[in-house]
């Protein structure tokens, strides 16, 4: 008799496999709404890095292809509020970005009804403010951009995809500001060849320096610097005074100088200079926050009371010892688990996180663990450029 030879092999019962499929279901319900929420964020990020690019781009070829001698004779700047953005935004964009339908000017229309933001994780609705020329873009981007405003950047908003879903701000809803463009000294009101007050050098001679063998204090030096800033004998002078016309606009950099305390915020023209910029402090944002609260065991209370110019971009911010970021906003008191948070910082809108205060860098030391029970006060300051 032949032997019946078994060919049974082991294998997964029916039980086991569908076990197996409901722990697969079970980690793709988990891990595939934050791998879509990822990749749909980073998706936007790119479509909102590509069009603010495009427009950058387009501002810095303006003067070129405009056939202008600076970007301040352009469309894309003027000296006061516009009335009209026809004559300058709006003409930008039809010459640059492509648009499929034109809105007019501060006109939501190519833009979602209705958009949300999230604070503290709580949902609320956003109510966007559509300045300037507005356009919906043949790639499907809703967009409104301004012109510069004396020394006010540039500023935008934009939906990556127009009315389409989430329109949720900081995601498809965007905010932007371009560079300030600057400018280089020039005196607008000289319009006459101006001469030379000294015989101009030869070829076999050569130049001399006009501060050699002068010093300070022997009446060899005037009451102000003619040598061009540099340190004569035992110190600099001051800058020779230039007579400047009463109207701003027609002040170059060294009239800015000698009426610096005209200049009472950011947008002045005379901001516009990058060497005004950089030294006159009203041409800078500033926001001071004076952070007041109070900790008692797993309880505490916080409020940032800020001031300054720039004080409506600014909030307080924090992280948690899991590194999440908490919002704790401006000029309103919020509850916080000290145990849980490890630092309070002043935040910029677009501008990055800090100054902080406390444990920065290490999400292992909380508010608890550095201060204990008790009231606090500290003050936290920010410069920044719109």
């Amino acid at each position: 008799m032949i032997p019946i030879k078994d060919n049974k092999e082991a294998a997964f019962t029916l039980t086991e496999v569908l076990v197996a499929v409901v722990i697969v279901g079970v980690i793709a319900a988990l891990v595939l709404p934050a791998v879509i929420s990822h990749y749909q964020e980073n998706s936007f990020d790119k479509a909102f890095q590509r069009e603010t690019q495009t427009i950058q781009s387009a501002i810095d070829g303006l003067a070129v292809n405009e056939n202008k001698a600076s970007f301040f004779e352009t469309m894309m700047y003027t000296s006061a509020e516009p009335i009209s953005y026809t004559d300058s935004a709006e003409k930008f964009i039809k010459i640059y970005l492509r648009p499929s339908k034109l809105c007019g000017d501060n006109n939501g229309d190519c833009f979602a009804t209705t958009y949300y933001e999230y604070k503290d994780n709580d949902k609320s609705v956003y109510n966007p403010e559509y300045k300037g020329s507005c356009a919906k873009l043949k790639n499907g981007a809703s967009i409104c951009l301004t012109s510069q405003i004396q020394a006010q950047p540039i500023a935008g908003i934009i939906d990556i995809n127009g009315e389409k879903g989430p329109n949720i701000l900081n995601k498809d809803l965007r905010l932007f500001t371009l560079e300030t463009q600057t400018q280089t000294d020039r005196n607008t009101e000289v319009a006459a060849v101006l001469e030379t007050p000294f015989t101009p050098i030869q070829e076999d001679e050569e130049e001399t320096d006009p501060c050699e063998g002068m010093t300070c204090g022997c009446g060899s030096l005037p009451d102000c610097d003619p040598c061009a800033g540099k340190t004569c004998g035992c110190g600099t002078l001051p800058d020779c005074p230039v007579e400047c016309s009463s109207n701003p606009i027609y002040w170059n950099s060294t009239c800015c100088r000698q009426n610096s305390s005209a200049i009472d915020s950011p947008s002045h023209r005379c901001c516009t200079y990058s060497s005004i910029k950089s030294d006159i402090y009203n041409c800078r944002y500033h926001c001071v926050a004076t952070v007041t609260g109070t900790i008692k065991g797993s309880s505490g209370r916080v409020k940032f009371d800020i001031t300054g110019n720039g004080a409506d971009q600014c909030f307080g911010f924090s992280y948690t010892t899991g590194r999440e970021s908490k919002y704790l906003g401006r000029n309103n008191e919020y509850s916080f688990n000290p145990k849980n948070l490890c630092n309070l910082c002043l935040n910029v809108n677009n501008k990055g996180y800090g100054p902080c205060k406390f444990s920065l860098g290490n999400y292992s030391k909380t508010l608890y663990n550095l201060m204990g029970n008790g009231n606090f006060s500290f003050t936290l300051e920010r410069d920044y450029d719109k």
